[in-house]
């Protein structure tokens, strides 16, 4: 009975910090604007680290300041994604018109020369024509400015409109949920614009390739921690154990 309560314990502490780690993701969305509570300042004791919210002889003083929401903010060509702290992009596929399919991945965007940060293309996925899919990217440092990109039949297209020979890509949040943005992609030389749109008898197909992109925990964190594992295991170890053991004394007294 002590050896059932102990794993029970165990269990629910494994639960509540898998639990956490999950609930910790709503904090990397992606905004426009990231501007979050105002922090006010204080002053500091350099001695001892208190803090006084009143002027103190000899005490330093740490200026307020505007907390940020999110992990990413969409910069102001609205087609690249500035990350704010150390995170990773999740995008789901929500419209794949290609009659090929497409892969698709991300990549790093020095906006001082306008160019793609060499060797840093990473490929996420692929899917067949009019298959959809999710994946992740690796994870970015705070300051990094990301981008996505598919290939269709052999071709490359960037959320970054300026790198593509014509203007195939969009990123706009529009009814995308809070913390998310769409971003869309098409292979034709006109502008096909995000959804399909109908006038009258005629209805403009729309962009090829429609994805929702958010902000998630960093890629290498996004895992349980090994201990959870770990406990997890245990539980799955002794509970089978415990249910052995039980059935075994059930015999024994038929």
């Amino acid at each position: 009975m002590f050896m059932k309560k102990i794993v029970s314990i165990l269990c629910i502490a494994a639960a509540f910090v898998f639990a956490s780690q999950a609930m910790a993701d709503d904090t990397y969305g992606i905004h426009y604007n990231n501007t979050g509570p105002w922090v006010p300042g204080y002053w500091e004791d350099p001695n001892t680290g208190e803090h006084s919210s009143t002027w103190k002889s000899g005490w330093t003083q740490v200026p307020g300041y505007n907390d940020t929401i999110g992990a990413w903010k969409l910069n102001e060509t609205q087609q690249a994604y500035t990350a704010l702290k150390d995170s990773s992009l999740s995008l789901n596929i929500e419209r794949n018109d290609t009659d090929s399919g497409f892969s698709y991945g991300t990549f790093e965007y020095d906006s001082g020369t306008g160019q793609i940060v060499a060797n840093s293309e990473v490929f996420i996925g692929s899917v067949g024509a009019g298959e959809l899919g999710n994946g992740v990217s690796v994870a970015y440092s705070a300051g990094d400015l990301a981008g996505v990109w598919v290939e269709i039949e052999g071709v490359k297209y960037y959320s970054q409109g300026t790198l593509n020979a014509n203007h195939n890509t969009e990123t706009f949040q529009g009814e995308a949920p809070e913390g998310s943005a769409y971003i869309w992609f098409d292979d034709s030389a006109s502008w096909p614009g995000q959804d399909p749109v109908t006038k009258g008898k005629k209805t403009t197909p729309g962009a090829a390739v429609k994805i929702l992109v958010t902000g998630v925990a960093p890629a290498s964190s996004g895992a349980p921690l090994p201990g959870v594992l770990a406990t997890m295991a245990i539980c799955g170890a002794v509970g089978g154990y415990l249910r052995r053991k039980k059935n075994a004394a059930r015999v024994a007294q038929e």
